[in-house]
């Protein structure tokens, strides 16, 4: 079997600079979108990164949600420990938090998401909470 490495780099993302967004902490999730351009759900440094169709392995990534530099929280301006995403075809992302319990959608070039699911910071089990989602 042949791999082909189509974003990131040996190593951690340990810092904020831009050769930094061709590391990853805690790859969780992965999305193509028709252009062929993948997105990786980077848990540990709380971003959506997406890599172009023709990019090369150590390229590095566009922060499309999340605010990056390992910043989390509650705020529609930052996501807590992304762990799954769609990318529709008008290429708006679709975000679990599972740190915040809420799915969040961010448009092409947004700076932050917008609530679609789930009561951020609170876990629950009601028909309206959402419990870690993936």
């Amino acid at each position: 079997a042949l791999a082909v490495v189509r974003a990131g780099i040996t190593g951690t993302a340990t810092s904020c600079a831009q050769d930094q967004r061709a590391r990853f902490s805690t790859p969780a999730a992965l999305a193509e979108d028709e252009g062929g351009n993948l997105y990786v759900a980077d848990m540990g440094d709380h971003r959506v990164l997406r890599f172009e169709s023709e990019s090369a392995s150590g390229a590095a990534g566009t922060i499309v949600a999340g605010s990056g530099c390992k910043n989390s929280g509650t705020s529609l301006a930052v996501l807590n420990a992304p762990a799954g995403l769609w990318v529709s075809p008008t290429q708006e992302v679709y975000v679990a938090e599972y740190g915040n319990h809420r799915v969040t959608r961010w448009a092409l070039g947004a700076t932050e998401g917008v609530l679609v699911a789930g009561t951020a910071q609170r876990a629950g089990s009601a028909l309206w909470d959402l419990n870690s989602p993936r």
